[in-house]
């Protein structure tokens, strides 16, 4: 997001088991933020020795693997659905801002998160 210029729209998108909040707030630049996390996928196989998925991602080994870029990301008809859905929330959002540009003197509330 640092990058962006101002009023722009980004859309992470996150493997099982990981997601983090570092550009939810477009580094205050009036960026809209979009995320998903995959549904479904592996679980690190120690994942039992934790309290939870939270618990075990502030370990580096289980962060590493539910973060790892040589992970098979498993998509199927849910994810593409999600997704779909959040690029179309994002393209609303970004035409609301747009019209509200075109139109400053109409009071218009945007929605920044699903």
């Amino acid at each position: 997001s640092k990058f962006l210029p101002p009023l722009s729209t980004s859309i992470e998108l996150f493997p099982f088991g990981f997601e983090h909040f570092m550009y939810i707030n477009g580094s205050n630049s009036g960026i809209h933020y979009f995320r998903y996390s995959m549904h479904n996928g592996t679980d690190f196989q120690r994942l039992k020795n934790y309290k939870n998925r939270n618990d075990c991602l502030r370990d580096i080994r289980c962060k590493e693997f539910y973060r790892c870029d040589r992970r098979t990301v498993e998509i199927d008809d849910i994810d593409y659905k999600n997704i779909e859905l959040l690029f179309i929330s994002a393209l609303q959002s970004s035409s609301k801002m747009i019209n509200q540009l075109k139109h400053p003197h109409k009071s218009t509330t945007l929605s920044y998160f699903l």
